[in-house]
């Protein structure tokens, strides 16, 4: 590689060739709320404050669920990642909606019984003072994503999602009251992940109207991936039944949704996991007539097979041993060719340098400097090396210039040296005598 000596009058136009990538990051300062959606990519997310999902929308890309990718993910003590309630919602037409669909109410006074998914919800209950309990004969709807395999979000986003309760009725207005939603679907990939604040997409309790008794929705899915994952001692992550409503009947509670930690680690605290159904509720001033609670969901740990390569570009992130120094970005790898964009593209640790026999940075007549092709003209940068297609490298000396030339004399240098001096001398010279008239 040849070297050309640059005067410290260019050594500021010669910097940003020096820069380092400047790593881009999401935050999310405290006290602010957002609502993001679908997969998103970023090199860092730093939640401080609230983001939340929007509900599930049949007819609207990117809801019900949010997938993250990133190289560090941290949720500090004041943040949060909410979906509760993002999942599937209820209709009057065909009750609570979901996979597992719970019926909707077709009698009068009916309670609603709650949203399923990995757990089974809760049935509802009629009372009536000094009467026996009447349980919701359709009952809550049915489980699914309940085997131990990796949970059906992974390749589906909202296949995660969990059911609504089931609405119930009164005399005069059928379906007066839906049951409550069910939780959305969170998802979060990255070599480091460091949990302190909340991570929730549980059900949704109906809102308690008199004379009725809607069922509660079932927790979603979170999925947490990481190589490092930390879970600091304030952390939720929560995937829960809600309760149903208390009217002239009981709502059945929903059931747990699915929380999967796929860690190369072994996360301590991990109390701070849940995934259990709904409470049950009783029946004021009616011993013995309580609605039945959600069943548990899953609650799983899981060894990651080797280091995660979240770009999919075949480099597991160099924060878990691997090779890839961006794991959010699969065009940046070492297999990749280094192009001029004040980005590290092959991750050799320099930025926009070029190798003997690689291809050309810029077109011939331009060279590479603060990340874009500029061309070469009078006054502007030296030509790109025709040999080996590259950009001259800039050496920055402190005091007086020097000549880095292969196979440059002692002499040589010196006589450059000196004649560096005599234009510093003659450009003072001619200052003082502009001054001076």
């Amino acid at each position: 590689m040849r070297r050309f000596v640059v005067c410290l009058a260019l050594a500021a136009a010669a910097l940003p060739l020096l820069a380092a990538r400047t790593a881009s990051a999401e935050t999310i300062p405290a006290g602010s709320t957002v609502t993001l959606g679908g997969d998103r990519v970023d090199d860092v997310y730093d939640i401080a404050g609230t983001i939340l999902v929007p509900a599930y929308n049949p007819n609207v890309s990117n809801t019900g669920y949010l997938h993250l990718r990133a190289n560090t993910i941290t949720v500090q003590t004041t943040g949060v990642v909410s979906a509760t309630g993002a999942g599937f919602g209820y209709t009057v037409s065909s009750g609570g909606q979901g996979v597992g669909t719970t019926p909707a109410p077709t009698a009068a006074n009916e309670p609603g019984g709650g949203g399923s998914h990995t757990g089974l919800g809760g049935t509802g209950f009629q009372f009536a003072a000094g009467q026996p309990c009447i349980p919701f004969p359709a009952g809550p709807g049915l489980v699914y994503d309940a085997t131990a395999l990796a949970p059906a979000a992974l390749v589906a986003p909202l296949t995660g999602l969990g059911s609504a309760g089931g609405g119930s009725n009164t005399v005069n207005n059928p379906a007066v009251q839906p049951g409550g939603a069910g939780g959305g679907v969170i998802i979060l990939e990255a070599a480091v992940v460091v949990i302190d604040g909340q991570v929730r997409a549980e059900g949704r309790s109906p809102a308690p109207v008199l004379g009725t008794g809607a069922g509660g929705g079932a927790g979603g899915t979170i999925v947490i991936r990481s190589n490092g994952l930390t879970l600091g001692a304030a952390a939720t992550i929560s995937a829960r039944g809600a309760a149903g409503a208390i009217g002239n009947s009981l709502g059945g509670a929903g059931g747990g949704g699915r929380v999967l930690l796929q860690a190369q680690n072994e996360p301590t605290l991990l109390d701070r996991v849940e995934a259990s159904g709904g409470d049950p509720i009783g029946a004021p001033n009616q011993s013995g007539c309580t609605s039945t609670g959600g069943s548990a969901g899953l609650e799983e740990l899981d060894p990651l097979p080797g280091c995660l390569d979240v770009d999919g570009d075949g480099h597991g992130s160099s924060q878990c041993a691997g090779d890839d120094c961006d794991d959010s970005d699969p065009a940046v790898s070492p297999d990749a060719n280094e192009i001029c964009n004040d980005i590290d593209d092959d991750c050799n640790g320099s930025t926009d340098d070029q190798l003997s026999g690689a291809p050309r940075l810029c077109a011939e007549g331009s060279v590479c400097q603060a990340g874009a092709c500029v061309p070469v003209g009078d006054g502007g940068p030296p030509p790109v090396d025709a040999a080996v297609g590259e950009a001259p490298e800039l050496a920055l000396r402190g005091g007086l210039c020097s000549s880095g030339l292969p196979g440059a004399t002692a002499a040589g240098r010196g006589l450059i040296a000196f004649g560096a001096l005599g234009l510093a001398i003659a450009g003072a010279t001619a200052l003082r005598r502009r001054r001076r008239r």
